[in-house]
């Protein structure tokens, strides 16, 4: 995907269902017709690092926290910015 291997709208809208924000940020596509273990894939024109990025941050963030507060649980995730159109359910 990402910058040199770009998903063309056909491909986008049959291998995944809905768009997203990793940990906020980065945006995806995900793939939720398996809710257990979804496909995750930049968006298009994104750098591929830009996931392995966030999470080393998201990682060290963490990581502070659980020093500082040992019954901090952590939980980082997507945010779900809405449905592909025309995506197969």
């Amino acid at each position: 995907m990402a910058i040199f291997k770009r998903l063309s709208k056909e491909q986008i809208t049959t291998m995944f269902t809905d768009k997203a924000l990793f940990c906020g940020v980065v945006p995806v596509y995900l793939n939720l017709r398996n809710a257990e273990s979804p496909d995750v894939a930049v968006r298009n024109w994104v750098p591929e690092w830009a996931m392995d990025a966030m999470q080393l941050i998201i990682d060290s963030y963490h990581w502070v926290r659980q020093k500082l507060n040992p019954n901090y649980v952590a939980v980082a995730g997507f945010v779900l910015t809405g449905p592909i159109e025309g995506a197969e359910e």
